[in-house]
């Protein structure tokens, strides 16, 4: 109840003022209040009906249109009067006028609505298309990566064949002769992209011919090669490092990186260069704590009985039995227990892998062994293989040169 005589003392008391504004106003005061007044109301109209913001501001007298009528609604009398309407209200012509307005208006909302539908679906398809392109590009790379890494294989290959011809032959040219001949080399679909991209850019016939005949002369020589290398003796690979100095164990590691890169291709094949690694590495730390004093091996720590120590422990145990002391080994580092020494530990768990790889190394060269005549027989039959598809294209290249011969003499006769 109380509200309700504050509202009602409340309203009175505007009513006053606005009483009182009145009887002071001059007369234009008074002018200009019904003229703010009167557009207000036009204003509100014209919101009902649906006008735009643009065009709110414009006056009969102000107004790009030159249209002196323009805030009144036009009536089109001879229609209405065709539709047999002679006399309409006006309210009644705003009301269809409106909803005339409010039906355009939807329609140019759908309108619009289709075309960002349209301008979304267009940009989800340039998405698309770009991700297709993406994803074609990037295989195309990985493609080219693979093919070049196969080129420095190719090349570090031969640069190793080269030496060895030489008599120059370093402790990695041997590693890599023997991995070459026993590992697992590139496949068939590799030979055949290089091949087909090596023709395409041949600019004729007779030099596709003749790089085809240079593969197949390379290919011969290597075979051949691989027989005389199986036909020699043949001992395991980690020998190669016995005589070797510290400058050559550590040149020998950054080779074997480079190989673990580029030749890793195969699983039998990397774990080849991996079992390598671990041997390079320990035997490198074994020439170093040989060339050491008594007071260098104290400073870091290294006693000397440290060594005959893990000797006689690994000494005797199968490859099972070295995987479950490795195994044993790790779970006592990660412990981290009190009174546990991490660095002898440490030290026995990497002569243990070296010891592991070599165990490795050695079935692996024990199973090459056993399939070496095989090896051989299917080399020589690979060459004989080879033979027949030489004499052939020597066949056609010599019909491409009686050709050639042909059609320059017949450009002398005409001459």
């Amino acid at each position: 109840m109380t509200d309700n005589n504050d509202d009602r003392r409340f309203k009175d008391e505007r009513r006053r003022q606005k009483e009182m504004i009145k009887a002071l106003e001059t007369p234009e005061q008074k002018r200009q209040r019904r003229l703010a007044k009167k557009n207000e109301k036009e204003q509100r109209r014209k919101r009902l009906m649906g006008w735009d913001e643009e065009y709110m501001g414009y006056t009969n007298d102000d107004n790009p249109f030159g249209d002196s009528n323009l805030h009144e609604t036009f009536v089109w009398k001879k229609k209405y009067e065709k539709m047999g309407m002679k006399r309409i209200d006006e309210q009644e012509i705003d009301a269809v006028n409106k909803e005339k307005m409010i039906k355009n208006r939807q329609e140019l909302e759908k309108v619009k609505k289709r075309r960002l539908e349209r301008e979304r679906e267009r940009e989800l398809r340039m998405e698309e298309l770009s991700k297709q392109q993406r994803d074609k590009e990037a295989e195309q790379f990985k493609e080219w990566s693979k093919q070049e890494d196969y080129f420095h294989l190719k090349q570090a290959r031969l640069r190793s064949k080269l030496r060895i011809k030489e008599g120059r032959a370093k402790p990695i040219d041997i590693l890599a002769q023997y991995i070459n001949v026993f590992g697992e080399n590139q496949t068939d679909e590799q030979k055949s992209e290089m091949e087909r991209m090596a023709d395409e850019e041949a600019s004729s016939d007779s030099s596709r011919l003749r790089q085809q005949q240079q593969r197949r002369d390379e290919e011969e020589e290597d075979l051949h090669d691989k027989i005389r290398y199986l036909s020699t003796y043949l001992s395991e690979p980690y020998n190669t490092l016995n005589g070797l100095r510290i400058r050559d164990m550590e040149d020998l590691v950054e080779d074997i990186k480079i190989y673990l890169e580029l030749d890793s291709g195969s699983k039998v094949n990397a774990e080849y260069w991996k079992d390598l690694q671990i041997i390079v590495d320990d035997e490198l730390t074994k020439l170093k704590l040989a060339n050491m004093d008594q007071q260098e091996r104290r400073r870091e720590g290294i006693n000397p009985s440290v060594s005959a120590d893990i000797a006689r422990i690994l000494k005797g145990k199968s490859p099972q039995q070295l995987k479950t002391l490795q195994i044993q080994i790790e779970k006592k580092i990660a412990s981290r227990e009190e009174g546990i020494d991490i660095g002898y530990w440490e030290t026995l768990l990497s002569r243990l892998k070296a010891q592991i790889s070599r165990a490795r190394l050695r079935e692996f060269h024990e199973e090459n062994l056993k399939k070496r005549k095989t090896l051989i027989a299917q080399h020589q039959q690979n060459i004989k293989d080879l033979q027949p598809q030489q004499s052939l294209d020597m066949m056609m290249g010599e019909n491409d040169d009686d050709d050639d011969q042909q059609q320059q003499q017949q450009q002398e006769d005409d001459l």
